[in-house]
């Protein structure tokens, strides 16, 4: 397992998955359900997994929170591994037994939030990038003239 802090996406596995969803969702996938049936098939082997199975369904329910398309049964999984503490079993004694109080606290406060329906979902398609020269005053390739002290005159390119 490749946990390196308490945090839900604190996880090799369940930000895989969590990147894996949303970059699907950005892509304009049809539903939230063929995009779970997609993530179910490509990480099988982490949702069945002993150690990763827990973080998976975390982080399944995390992106499809953030989407607005929590479904119930995963609603339902979230709650079930939270409550049963099947997560917090490695966190006792394998992972980081310090941090065990902390990841608690963590996944209690994670089932607050998903069991309310978020604000402002994430829309659905491509995510508009802003390029970083979106406020240049000239465009690249203008010619301006700069006059130094001594009255002389320097061309300036804009990239």
């Amino acid at each position: 397992m490749g946990a390196w802090g308490t945090g839900i996406l604190q996880d090799d596995a369940a930000l895989d998955i969590y990147q894996d969803y949303l970059r699907r969702w950005d892509d304009g996938e049809e539903s939230a359900v063929s995009i779970r049936a997609g993530i179910a098939e490509d990480f099988a082997d982490a949702f069945e997994d002993g150690e990763d199975g827990p973080v998976s369904w975390l982080a399944l329910a995390q992106a499809q929170w953030e989407c607005g398309v929590l479904q119930a049964d995963i609603l339902a999984k979230a709650e079930e591994i939270v409550v049963d503490g099947s997560d917090l079993k490695q966190w006792e004694v394998a992972i980081h037994p310090e941090s065990y109080g902390r990841r608690r606290g963590v996944l209690k406060r994670f089932l607050v939030k998903i069991r309310t329906p978020r604000a402002h979902p994430r829309p659905q398609g491509p995510r508009r990038r802003r390029s970083p020269y979106a406020r240049a005053l000239y465009p690249a390739g203008a010619c301006l003239a700069i006059q130094l002290s001594d009255g002389d005159w320097v061309p300036c390119w804009c990239w």
